[in-house]
């Protein structure tokens, strides 16, 4: 069984220029910026995050991964199903890597 806990954060929109997913579509001049992260804990107690973040300028919800994924969509529900999915084929790819050693 998966488990995870969720953690709402607002920040400066100037903090958002080191995440690739994110630099291009949100400007400082837009103040302050809200982001919603879950960590994801699966079976073997393994962890991972994905963040989602508020709606930018162009009115796409952008995504990202611990592990290097991210991506954008039109709606917060979508965003998460993607980063969700993401998230779980990265931590499964990384298990049975590990197994096979």
């Amino acid at each position: 069984m998966w488990r995870f806990s969720a953690l709402f954060r607002t920040f400066p929109a100037t903090e958002l220029q080191a995440d690739p997913a994110a630099r291009d579509c949100y400007t400082s001049d837009e103040g302050l910026v809200t982001s919603q992260s879950f960590t994801f804990i699966d079976p073997r107690g393994n962890q991972a995050q994905y963040t989602i973040y508020e709606a930018d300028r162009h009115n796409e919800f952008h995504w990202s991964t611990d592990h290097g994924d991210h991506g954008f969509d039109p709606s917060f529900a979508e965003a998460q199903t993607r980063a969700r999915t993401a998230l779980k084929a990265s931590m499964t790819a990384r298990r049975r890597a590990d197994e096979q050693h």
